[in-house]
């Protein structure tokens, strides 16, 4: 830990941590073949999700509105097909988010799980979100573990996993 510190200038601090390089993914946080919907507006954040997904064996379609998601749910039911799971951006919907979920679960059903993805407490709103048929929530933040692990509770892939 270094820290330099000038009068009416400021304080700079920097700190040095020697962590060992993690591996890629462990073959443990692979899942079964599927294909996912992800909407949100942030389109870093869907290449690097999208990515995430590839790492743990998933396939992602992505979009950057819950128009969008509504239209590609929809149309996916109505092939006959359906996705493993939808995640949603909280904040790219806002409030309009629990109509998004009506909509969604409408096309799609009850059995394929609704998530709501946020860096945001959304303790105020989650009895809401889950009668308009969110099944979960996660935070925005997203490992490959903390995917595998929340698909894995929401459609009962592995027991003890």
């Amino acid at each position: 830990i270094d820290i330099q510190s000038e009068p009416q200038k400021g304080t700079s601090f920097r700190v040095i941590l020697d962590l060992p390089i993690a591996e890629k993914v462990s073959s443990e946080f692979i899942l079964p073949e599927m294909q996912i919907l992800i909407a949100d507006d942030d389109e870093i954040f869907l290449e690097s999700v999208c990515n995430t997904f590839n790492s743990i064996g998933v396939r992602a379609d992505t979009v950057v509105s819950g128009q969008q998601a509504i239209e590609m749910a929809g149309r996916k039911a109505e092939n006959g097909e359906e996705y493993g799971a939808v995640f949603i951006g909280w904040k790219q919907q806002g409030e309009n988010m629990l109509k998004t979920i009506r909509e969604i679960r409408r096309c799609i059903g009850n059995t394929t799980p609704i998530i709501i993805i946020s860096d945001d407490d959304l303790s105020e709103i989650e009895k809401t979100a889950r009668k308009s048929g969110a099944d979960g929530f996660i935070d925005k933040l997203l490992f490959p573990s903390t995917l595998y692990y929340k698909i894995n509770e929401l459609l009962h892939l592995r027991k003890g996993a």
